[in-house]
């Protein structure tokens, strides 16, 4: 079956199970699909290809407001050793894993709670 149609069906068995679309279908996932990366939904995909994709996403652009509004500077006046590219890693990547995880956790729970199939049984509808 092509992603299209799969990604038709997911979205209507979300849509079904009364989740808030602003959940099942996030504007990360929106984003991915309007620029052409065929990338399942959250709910029908793994717990650390979550993890890794939204914890990613969020601690660079975390991480990046951060840098830029110099919210990092206070690190630098705790320790005057620590770069300022070292300050985005020190805030960005813990900032990133706690929400990857945290994230990954909220999808594998509510698809669960809501009885979903798995991506690959889709087709059988």
């Amino acid at each position: 079956m092509h992603f299209d149609q799969r990604l038709e069906l997911a979205l209507a068995e979300l849509k079904a199970s009364g989740t808030w679309k602003s959940n099942y279908y996030p504007p990360l996932f929106r984003l991915l699909h309007l620029l052409g990366i065929k990338v399942r939904l959250p709910h029908y995909s793994g717990f650390w290809n979550n993890a890794i994709l939204m914890g990613g996403f969020f601690g660079t652009f975390f991480g990046a407001v951060l840098h830029f509004t110099g919210g990092t500077r206070l690190l630098q006046t705790i320790s005057p050793n620590i770069t300022p590219v070292m300050s985005f890693f020190l805030v960005g990547v813990p900032t990133g894993l706690s929400f990857g995880i945290a994230m990954a956790t909220y999808y594998k729970v509510s698809g669960a709670w809501n009885r979903l199939r798995s991506w690959e049984e889709l087709e059988d509808s």
